[in-house]
């Protein structure tokens, strides 16, 4: 169970443990639940700030993995000017692609004579582009970047939508007790049942 489900599932556990506890009056019970979703509440927005951290470190492994240079082990200095430079003048060429058809026989001539680094530079203007046909045709013989290249969709989308993915699962609704209160209020009363706790 994620950080996050771990926080949720204790949420709705304390509230059914505060509607099932008989001593507490309804104001008890009010507060209690006030204290309980305050708590939650500053709970997810941490676990939820500490995901998009790990997102970005995430974001930029992957991207290396899908679109990095591919140089063997023990590459020297000038193997990677080479590679750079080689990469350059492919990109270049890739971006002078004017349709989806172009890029696609592009990156069937750079598969056919082995130009892995030609196959990448179109394969990056293709994901520029939107065409996925091209894509689908450059991660059919790489599995593993394709499944990098998902996790990055997975997490631009997630980004893009401006909340998590999962945030309706995760989501810490105010509770019956609270209803037609707003956040300030129901901190206010969470703040007074601390104090009168505190004696």
């Amino acid at each position: 169970m994620s950080k996050r489900e771990n926080i949720s599932s204790n949420y709705h556990s304390t509230l059914r443990g505060i509607r099932e506890n008989k001593k507490l009056s309804e104001q008890g019970k009010k507060m209690a639940a006030a204290q309980a979703y305050t708590a939650a509440k500053a709970a997810m927005a941490k676990a939820n700030a500490e995901r998009q951290a790990d997102q970005s470190q995430r974001w930029d492994q992957l991207e290396r993995k899908v679109w990095g240079e591919n140089l063997p082990f023990g590459a020297t200095e000038a193997d990677r000017a080479a590679n750079n430079m080689a990469m350059r003048d492919a990109l270049q060429r890739a971006s002078q692609l004017k349709t989806q058809g172009d890029a696609a026989r592009l990156l069937r001539q750079a598969e056919q004579t082995g130009d892995a680094t030609l196959a990448r530079a179109v394969a990056q203007h293709a994901n520029e582009k939107d065409w996925s046909d091209v894509l689908e045709t450059y991660f059919e013989s790489r599995p593993g970047k394709r499944d990098a290249y998902n996790e990055m969709c997975d997490i631009h989308r997630e980004r893009t939508s401006g909340r998590p993915y999962d945030s309706i699962t995760h989501a810490i609704a105010r509770p019956a007790e609270l209803r037609g209160m707003h956040d300030q209020a129901i901190e206010a009363v969470a703040t007074e049942a601390s104090h009168l706790a505190a004696g």
